[in-house]
């Protein structure tokens, strides 16, 4: 339970931090060197607030390591203003070791932001949450912003949470009670017209870190429509209200988040996919999109 909290801190706050620390307190023989500290820097905050998951913390603080680090670039050029660009010797492992860094950052931050872009027109959904706000926590066509990238029929899923009036996901950093999660207990409607092609409510809500990987979806409906399966994943126990082979409706409820299956924490888990029998045969996962925007990570939806 300590190792997440303690990547999420680390991710968010002390790697920021060092950066800062280490920009305004290095000593530097040339401007070359601090240019090139400030590019590596920079894109690793950069990338640090494209994809760090903000809703652990709150989503409102989501710039303020940009703006810290900004800061940090105005002071620390005080101090190097005055050296030359270039020093006449021993900077050569400088240039080096910032040069490097600074392609690796970009390199990261490259794959990160091709997360946003897909070859093939998304499926067009409907968003299955109705008021309040909904943070994508993992989705993108990137493995770095979503970690379902590793599954050929989840290959452009979805994990979404919601955010309470600080910007969090829960009121704390991994509650055990449920209700203190944003997101438990809320309705989940259809994104599509469909023919229910799966549905499973029986399945017990496991207190969080709990897993139950023998049933990987939990309590779910996958409807069949516009080609393709969706597939809702996660829910409650007894919150189902569809049996397969029902006709939704597109808005029509098909039960509650709760926390049921192979997940450590309430939210929806959502993907679709072609070709392939829910349970049974892998299809190949297809990219979805809520009214016009394909969900990635750090994504916020206002309903």
């Amino acid at each position: 339970m300590l190792l997440p909290i303690l990547s999420i801190l680390i991710v968010l706050v002390f790697f920021p931090a060092y950066l800062i620390y280490t920009l305004l307190t290095g000593r530097r023989r040339d401007r070359l060197s601090w240019l090139l500290e400030v590019l590596m820097g920079a894109a690793f905050v950069l990338l640090v607030t494209l994809i760090g998951r903000w809703d652990w913390l709150s989503i409102y603080l989501r710039f303020v390591p940009l703006v810290l680090y900004a800061g940090a670039v105005v002071l620390s050029y005080r101090r190097v203003r005055e050296l030359p660009f270039r020093a006449e010797s021993g900077a050569r492992a400088e240039w080096v070791s910032g040069a490097l860094g600074t392609l690796l950052a970009a390199g990261m931050l490259g794959v990160s932001v091709s997360g946003w872009f897909v070859a093939r027109e998304p499926v067009q959904l409907a968003f299955p949450f109705r008021g309040g706000a909904y943070y994508v926590a993992q989705g993108g066509s990137s493995f770095i912003v979503n970690y379902h990238r590793s599954h050929p029929e989840q290959a452009f899923a979805a994990d979404i949470t919601k955010l309470n009036a600080a910007g969090a996901r829960a009121a704390g950093f991994r509650p055990a009670a449920l209700e203190r999660y944003a997101i438990f207990g809320e309705p989940v409607y259809s994104p599509c017209e469909g023919e229910v092609v799966s549905a499973e409510g029986s399945l017990p809500d496991l207190t969080p870190p709990e897993r139950d990987p023998e049933n990987p979806p939990g309590n779910h409906v996958a409807i069949a429509c516009q080609g393709v399966t969706v597939v809702l994943a996660h829910l409650q126990q007894g919150s189902v209200t569809v049996e397969p082979g029902d006709t939704v409706t597109n808005g029509q409820m098909l039960g509650r988040i709760g926390n049921s299956g192979n997940t450590d924490e309430p939210h929806l888990h959502i993907h679709a996919f072609e070709g392939g029998v829910m349970g049974e045969e892998l299809g190949a996962g297809v990219p979805v999109s809520f009214e016009g925007r394909m969900p990635v990570r750090n994504m916020v939806y206002r309903r």
